[in-house]
């Protein structure tokens, strides 16, 4: 919930630190406080606003320094000891009264005085041992002018080395891409840094060997390109995500195409299915439950990341529990990862960062693709995600003998040119529909079977952005008392693109416009009862019934984009949310 960083090296610690944070300010932070360690001495400053507004420069002079980047209603979480030292954390710790305090900091300053000896680095681990939560955090001590101390609880901390120096960072980004080698703290461990040497401990205190990834410079520059806003750009880098992904996963081979993911889990014997998530993830689960039931026949049940851990879920060793996260971070999400496989199922990650949490406790990783996401709001990663999902689904049906629809699979290359021309196309009507929706304050989505997954996530991605009270609903269910609130001009938007409940949903979708809605319909299907049913009609491109999620989805993103355009909102980074919640 907060970005964190420590910098030890031979260069100006406060630029280091606060070029670091910068790189975080796509969550909206706005509260800042770095604190540098000067011939024996702590200075501090705090400066409140989105970093990108300035605050460049500083009086703050000395090599070793943390920094944290927040809200203003967490700034509990910046924690400040006597004079000796300075702790920045990540996340929650359980923490009691400590002298009538009740207070985070109390606790941690409480320990680390507690357990100080004069001079003796590892009492500062030991006191960070006696901490319980999910937490990251960052100590300097005075006495120990040339040494950063760390440790974390079931919350990621990555140590970067390069010609600059050390950095300690809770978010991978945040890293100066002048970094050679990374090491990951794993839970309960804790570390001693300086420049020529890291050493790591256990929860005993005794000391551990870590090998550091190597890492080759390919950051990605973190620029707009010329588009207005990263998620306009994100949502046109969709095809090429897509196609990333797809590619990486087919082969020809005698004519036809085999789906290789390289994944070494046997998924044969799969008895049951699991999937964890938590919003747009969640919302990539929905789908794949129906890609994956309709091509399988194996019983899928899709879990709030939040709840399956601490739901006593029914999980088996014949089970497999696939765990989505953009990030590999999301705290609840790894919770039930870790209960899941307590319980003896095989994991199965899908995420966007090598290395991350997620991806390291899991049996086997599914990388997506889909490349650097800056925009809060999730588009790319979350069709890179639906991507993967389908080619695990048809990876599985292929060990399993099941014959895999070739047609699909042609469609499947063909639809990142068709995603191209569609953005552009589809941008006209977006504009018009966001400006009749930019001063409601309530609206509808509906659908039925898969478009029912696709309006959920299209219904976040509104609510994200242009802060419109927006539900979804399917279609069926609407009608048993939701239908209530449907009043003259209503906004309403249905996806209408599963042949199978078609007619059904022109029913649904009847009752609605006889209450008054104004009811926008998109659609593969032209017919004339839906063309006369509403008042905004869209045809989308006609692909595979498994893949108009693709593009329908696009389309939703792109009337969320506009909308909050039209309303004059940030679009990148909307209030109260952040890019990854690394806290329960």
């Amino acid at each position: 919930m907060s970005g964190i960083i420590g910098y030890l090296g031979e260069q100006e610690a406060f630029s280091k630190i606060l070029a670091g944070l910068k790189k975080l300010d796509d969550r909206g932070y706005d509260y800042t406080k770095i604190s540098v360690l000067n011939q024996g001495k702590l200075q501090h400053d705090s400066f409140g606003g989105l970093l990108a507004n300035g605050q460049d420069s500083n009086n703050l002079t000395g090599s070793v320094g943390v920094g944290i980047t927040t809200w203003q209603t967490h700034r509990r979480l910046v924690t400040d000891g006597t004079e000796k030292f300075t702790v920045v954390q990540n996340g929650f710790i359980e923490h009691q009264s400590v002298d009538g305090n009740d207070t985070v900091g109390s606790t941690i300053t409480h320990l680390l005085e507690e357990n100080y000896r004069e001079n003796d680095a590892i009492s500062i681990n030991r006191a960070i041992q006696q901490l319980n939560g999910a937490f990251a955090l960052i100590v300097i001590h005075s006495n120990h002018p040339e040494q950063l101390f760390v440790g974390c609880q079931k919350s990621p901390l990555l140590i970067g080395r390069s010609v600059d120096g050390v950095f300690v960072v809770n978010d991978f980004k945040a890293l100066p891409s002048t970094i050679e080698e990374v090491y990951i703290l794993n839970s309960g461990e804790t570390g001693i840094l300086s420049l020529n040497q890291c050493e790591f401990f256990d929860q005993d205190l005794k000391p551990i060997e870590k090998t550091a990834l190597k890492l080759i410079d390919n950051q990605e520059l973190v620029t707009k390109l010329g588009f207005d806003h990263f998620m306009l750009k994100e949502i046109c880098e969709q095809p090429q995500a897509l196609q990333d992904t797809v590619q990486a996963c087919l082969r020809e081979k005698d004519g036809e195409f085999l789906v290789d993911p390289n994944l070494k889990l046997s998924l044969t014997d799969v008895k049951k299915i699991h999937i964890l998530g938590m919003g747009t993830a969640r919302h990539a689960g929905l789908l794949g439950k129906d890609l994956i039931e309709k091509i399988l026949r194996i019983p899928v049940e899709v879990h709030f990341g939040s709840e399956f851990a601490y739901s006593d879920p029914i999980v088996n060793e014949d089970h497999l529990t696939i765990v989505i996260s953009q990030s590999g971070e999301t705290a609840d999400t790894l919770a039930g990862l870790r209960e899941a496989k307590r319980k003896g199922s095989r994991i199965l990650a899908i995420t966007n960062v090598i290395g991350s949490s997620i991806a390291r406790e899991a049996d086997d990783v599914f990388y997506t693709l889909a490349g650097r996401e800056i925009a809060i709001a999730s588009t790319k990663a979350y069709l890179a995600q639906i991507t993967a999902l389908l080619m695990i689904t048809l990876y599985v049906a292929q060990q399993q003998k099941i014959k895999i629809d070739q047609e699909l699979l042609k469609d499947l290359l063909r639809i990142p040119s068709i995603l191209s021309r569609f953005i552009d196309e589809f941008k006209d009507f977006a504009k018009d529909l966001a400006n009749r929706l930019k001063d409601e304050r309530n609206i509808f989505y509906l659908g039925r079977g898969l478009d029912y997954a696709v309006v959920a996530e299209g219904c976040l991605k509104l609510k994200e952005t242009t802060y419109i009270h927006a539900e979804a609903y399917s279609a069926g269910e609407f009608r048993h008392g939701t239908i209530a609130l449907v009043e003259e001009g209503f906004p309403v938007i249905s996806v209408a693109c599963t042949p199978q409940v078609h007619d059904k949903l022109v029913k649904n979708l009847e009752e609605v416009k006889e209450r008054g809605a104004f009811l926008t319909v998109l659609t593969t299907s032209d017919t004339l009862a839906l063309k006369n049913l509403a008042d905004q009609f869209y045809v989308l491109p006609v692909v595979n019934d498994l893949l108009t999620p693709l593009i329908s989805v696009v389309a939703l993103q792109l009337i969320a984009y506009h909308t909050a355009l039209a309303k004059g909102n940030d679009v990148d980074k909307p209030r109260n949310l952040t890019k990854s919640i690394t806290s329960e």
